[in-house]
């Protein structure tokens, strides 16, 4: 039965995986992966340090296939190994009903087929996560040698969870909560103190070896009530109905105080709010909230949600078993009850988030659409057309979809990406753009939506006064996410 969830997810998964584009993230995905071991190690000492690990599998990966959709697929593995993990576990700490329903309720949840179709490390980082937890269960239930293997695998988990996501380093400290709460002895906390050490160990290294790169951070905004609301939407749905409904679920699953639902309290409540805190708290100092760090909450809330499920099943029965006709009836109905509980809280869930699991198959879903902002550079362009990057990250779309720029030139680019250790390439100096500007009758400026461009990007802004200067504006449809206009030079202008 544990294995529904797995199945379920895979379904979840795969179905509407091409989503008939990919976003700025996906697109850095593919390009470091495209690269050779070499290359890809080269830009890794620079920049991107922090995801050495998914780039490496990534390159791996794309050996055996290519495109966005194949990229995704590790993805929904790795997403259904967490669906059937998140079972594993409900069934050790409580019952396999709740095992079952936890895992159902997990690949309900929206934020859950967000990041399974992402060609991101996302999805690995939460299995690992609950990899992780569970060996740390399979630890500290035994003594001495027999828990020396466990211990092991925990410390090499931590590492590997650790190097996909440096932030994902309280995963394994929120574990030392739950140690607390459960009273292990100083043994066991000696034990998990050691084997803990390796992912310190990584953790150390990558933040010393990203010191120089804060641009990594350096776009996350402070924190605010847009933090809360997003925490909330990811672990608990993105409607309010179906907030409140998993948010009274959880609540259940929290509140009872018997022997069989506190080893999931224990376990379940530390992970769901502990990263939450200790980021936000850290965000005053450095923000680095960010929602899908803290995604391993979710599987958190759907554990509880399921113990908060089945008290409910439970309590129904002993309410129907009690009745004084005592019919057999009555009796079967109350031998059902947990069940038929738990089947309607997972259609409820389900039916919740139908609406957003559409939606989040279609390119507006992500914070940009690049196959069409390249559909639309591709229907415009003409031989000898100049395009613009502003900043220059946009580039990605260019990188990613070639073909639609082929009868473009980039007047900005001075290296590739390549030979320049990074992503998009190095720029050439402003005023070799505008030499390069001043011999192009028509270009094609990519940017964020209206071509806003940031204080500090003050490149960016001096070449947009030179196209205002020089240049018409041409109306021009803008994708999702991505501001394009076609700039044609003033008549009269040299």
């Amino acid at each position: 039965m544990l294995l529904l969830p797995v199945g379920a997810m895979l379904v979840v998964g795969l179905v509407g995986l091409d989503r008939r584009s990919m976003w700025r993230d996906e697109a850095a995905s593919l390009v470091a992966a495209d690269r050779s071991l070499a290359e890809l190690w080269a830009m890794l000492a620079q920049l991107e340090t922090v995801h050495a690990l998914y780039y490496t599998f990534l390159h791996a990966w794309m050996q055996l296939g290519s495109g966005v959709v194949w990229a995704r697929v590790p993805s929904v593995l790795a997403m259904a190994v967490a669906a059937g993990l998140v079972g594993v576990l409900g069934a050790r700490l409580a019952s396999v009903r709740v095992g079952l329903v936890a895992g159902l309720l997990f690949v309900a949840n929206p934020s859950t087929s967000f990041y399974a179709q992402e060609a991101r490390s996302t999805a690995m980082i939460v299995a690992v996560a609950l990899l992780a937890t569970w060996l740390l269960l399979r630890a500290e239930a035994r003594a001495g040698r027999r828990a020396a293997g466990w211990w092991v695998g925990y410390a090499v988990a931590g590492a590997v969870l650790v190097a996909l996501n440096l932030l994902a380093v309280l995963v394994p400290l929120t574990h030392l909560l739950t140690l607390l709460w459960w009273r292990r002895p100083r043994s066991a906390l000696l034990s998990w103190g050691l084997a803990v050490l390796p992912a310190l160990a990584v953790a150390g290294t990558l933040a010393l070896m990203t010191r120089s790169q804060p641009f990594q951070v350096g776009w996350i905004p402070a924190p605010g009530p847009a933090t809360v609301r997003d925490f909330v939407h990811l672990v608990l749905g993105p409607t309010v109905p179906l907030m409140a409904l998993v948010a009274v679920l959880v609540l259940l699953g929290v509140l009872p105080v018997a022997a069989a639902r506190s080893r999931l309290t224990a376990v379940a409540l530390p992970l769901l709010v502990a990263p939450f805190v200790a980021l936000v708290a850290a965000s005053f100092v450095q923000p680095i909230f960010v929602a899908r760090y803290v995604f391993p909450s979710v599987p958190a809330a759907a554990l509880l949600a399921a113990a908060g499920v089945d008290r409910v099943g439970t309590w129904l029965a002993g309410r129907l078993a009690a009745r004084p006709d005592g019919r057999a009836s009555g009796r079967r109905l109350a031998t059902g009850a947990p069940a038929l509980v738990a089947a309607l809280a997972v259609a409820l869930v389900a039916l919740g988030g139908l609406g957003t699991q559409r939606a989040e198959r279609t390119p507006s879903s992500r914070p940009d659409d690049l196959a069409g902002a390249a559909a639309v550079v591709a229907a415009g362009a003409r031989s000898g057309d100049a395009v613009l990057f502003l900043p220059d990250n946009r580039r990605l779309v260019a990188l990613v979809y070639p073909a639609s720029f082929a009868r473009t030139h980039d007047v900005a680019l001075s290296e590739g990406p390549v030979q320049a250790h990074n992503l998009t390439g190095r720029p050439l100096p402003l005023a070799s753009v505008e030499a390069n500007l001043a011999g192009s009758p028509r270009v094609w400026v990519v940017g964020r939506p209206g071509l806003a461009v940031l204080p500090s990007e003050t490149v960016a802004r001096s070449e947009l006064a030179v196209l205002d200067h020089d240049f018409v504006p041409v109306e021009t449809p803008d994708p999702h996410g991505v501001g394009i206009t076609l700039y044609v030079r003033r008549s009269g202008t040299p």
